[in-house]
């Protein structure tokens, strides 16, 4: 990772900075697989302003600022009633950033605090057309169990389910 990044949990007040970050990530791994209209679609949608305010306040959220500009964020909470599991909902580093280790650095600090909440493994879905951020997920540790198949703007894809102990 590049020494004058930093990785800190998220605030309300980066927000904005989280929204331009998913939205050029998005563009760099989806526009060959969904579109461009579509990836806009999907953004504007899941990444609302409420959306990232109760996620912020409710769950596992870093960012990662280099030269204090927010260049990547991650994102998890608890799926299982035990409080055993965790899926990652989102992890995305500007493209320029990509090969950095911002990702792997954003991953470690969000596995280190599933462990610190009582997590053993942490899941995640990733749509089977995304080889880097398959890619990404293989080189540290986790396994594919499944594919299924998602619905995004009424186009359906292929989607694989990954999955890491954590201890």
């Amino acid at each position: 990772m590049l020494s004058n990044t930093t990785i800190r949990h998220a605030e309300q007040t980066d927000i904005s900075s989280i929204q331009s970050v998913s939205r050029s990530s998005w563009h760099a791994a989806y526009d060959d697989i969904l579109g461009s209209e579509t990836v806009d679609r999907m953004v504007d949608e899941w990444y609302t302003r409420d959306a990232l305010e109760a996620a912020i306040d409710r769950s596992i959220f870093y960012v990662a600022a280099y030269d204090s500009e927010i260049v990547g964020f991650s994102n998890a909470g608890q799926i299982s009633e035990d409080g055993s599991s965790f899926e990652l909902f989102r992890i995305y580093v500007r493209e320029q950033h990509w090969g950095n280790q911002i990702g792997t650095a954003l991953l470690e600090s969000t596995i280190n605090a599933v462990v610190d909440a009582g997590g053993t493994t942490l899941e995640l879905s990733v749509l089977a057309e995304n080889s880097v951020g398959i890619r990404f997920y293989e080189h540290r540790g986790f396994d594919r169990r499944s594919e299924q198949a998602v619905t995004l703007n009424g186009d359906t894809y292929a989607e694989y389910r990954y999955e890491k102990r954590v201890t």
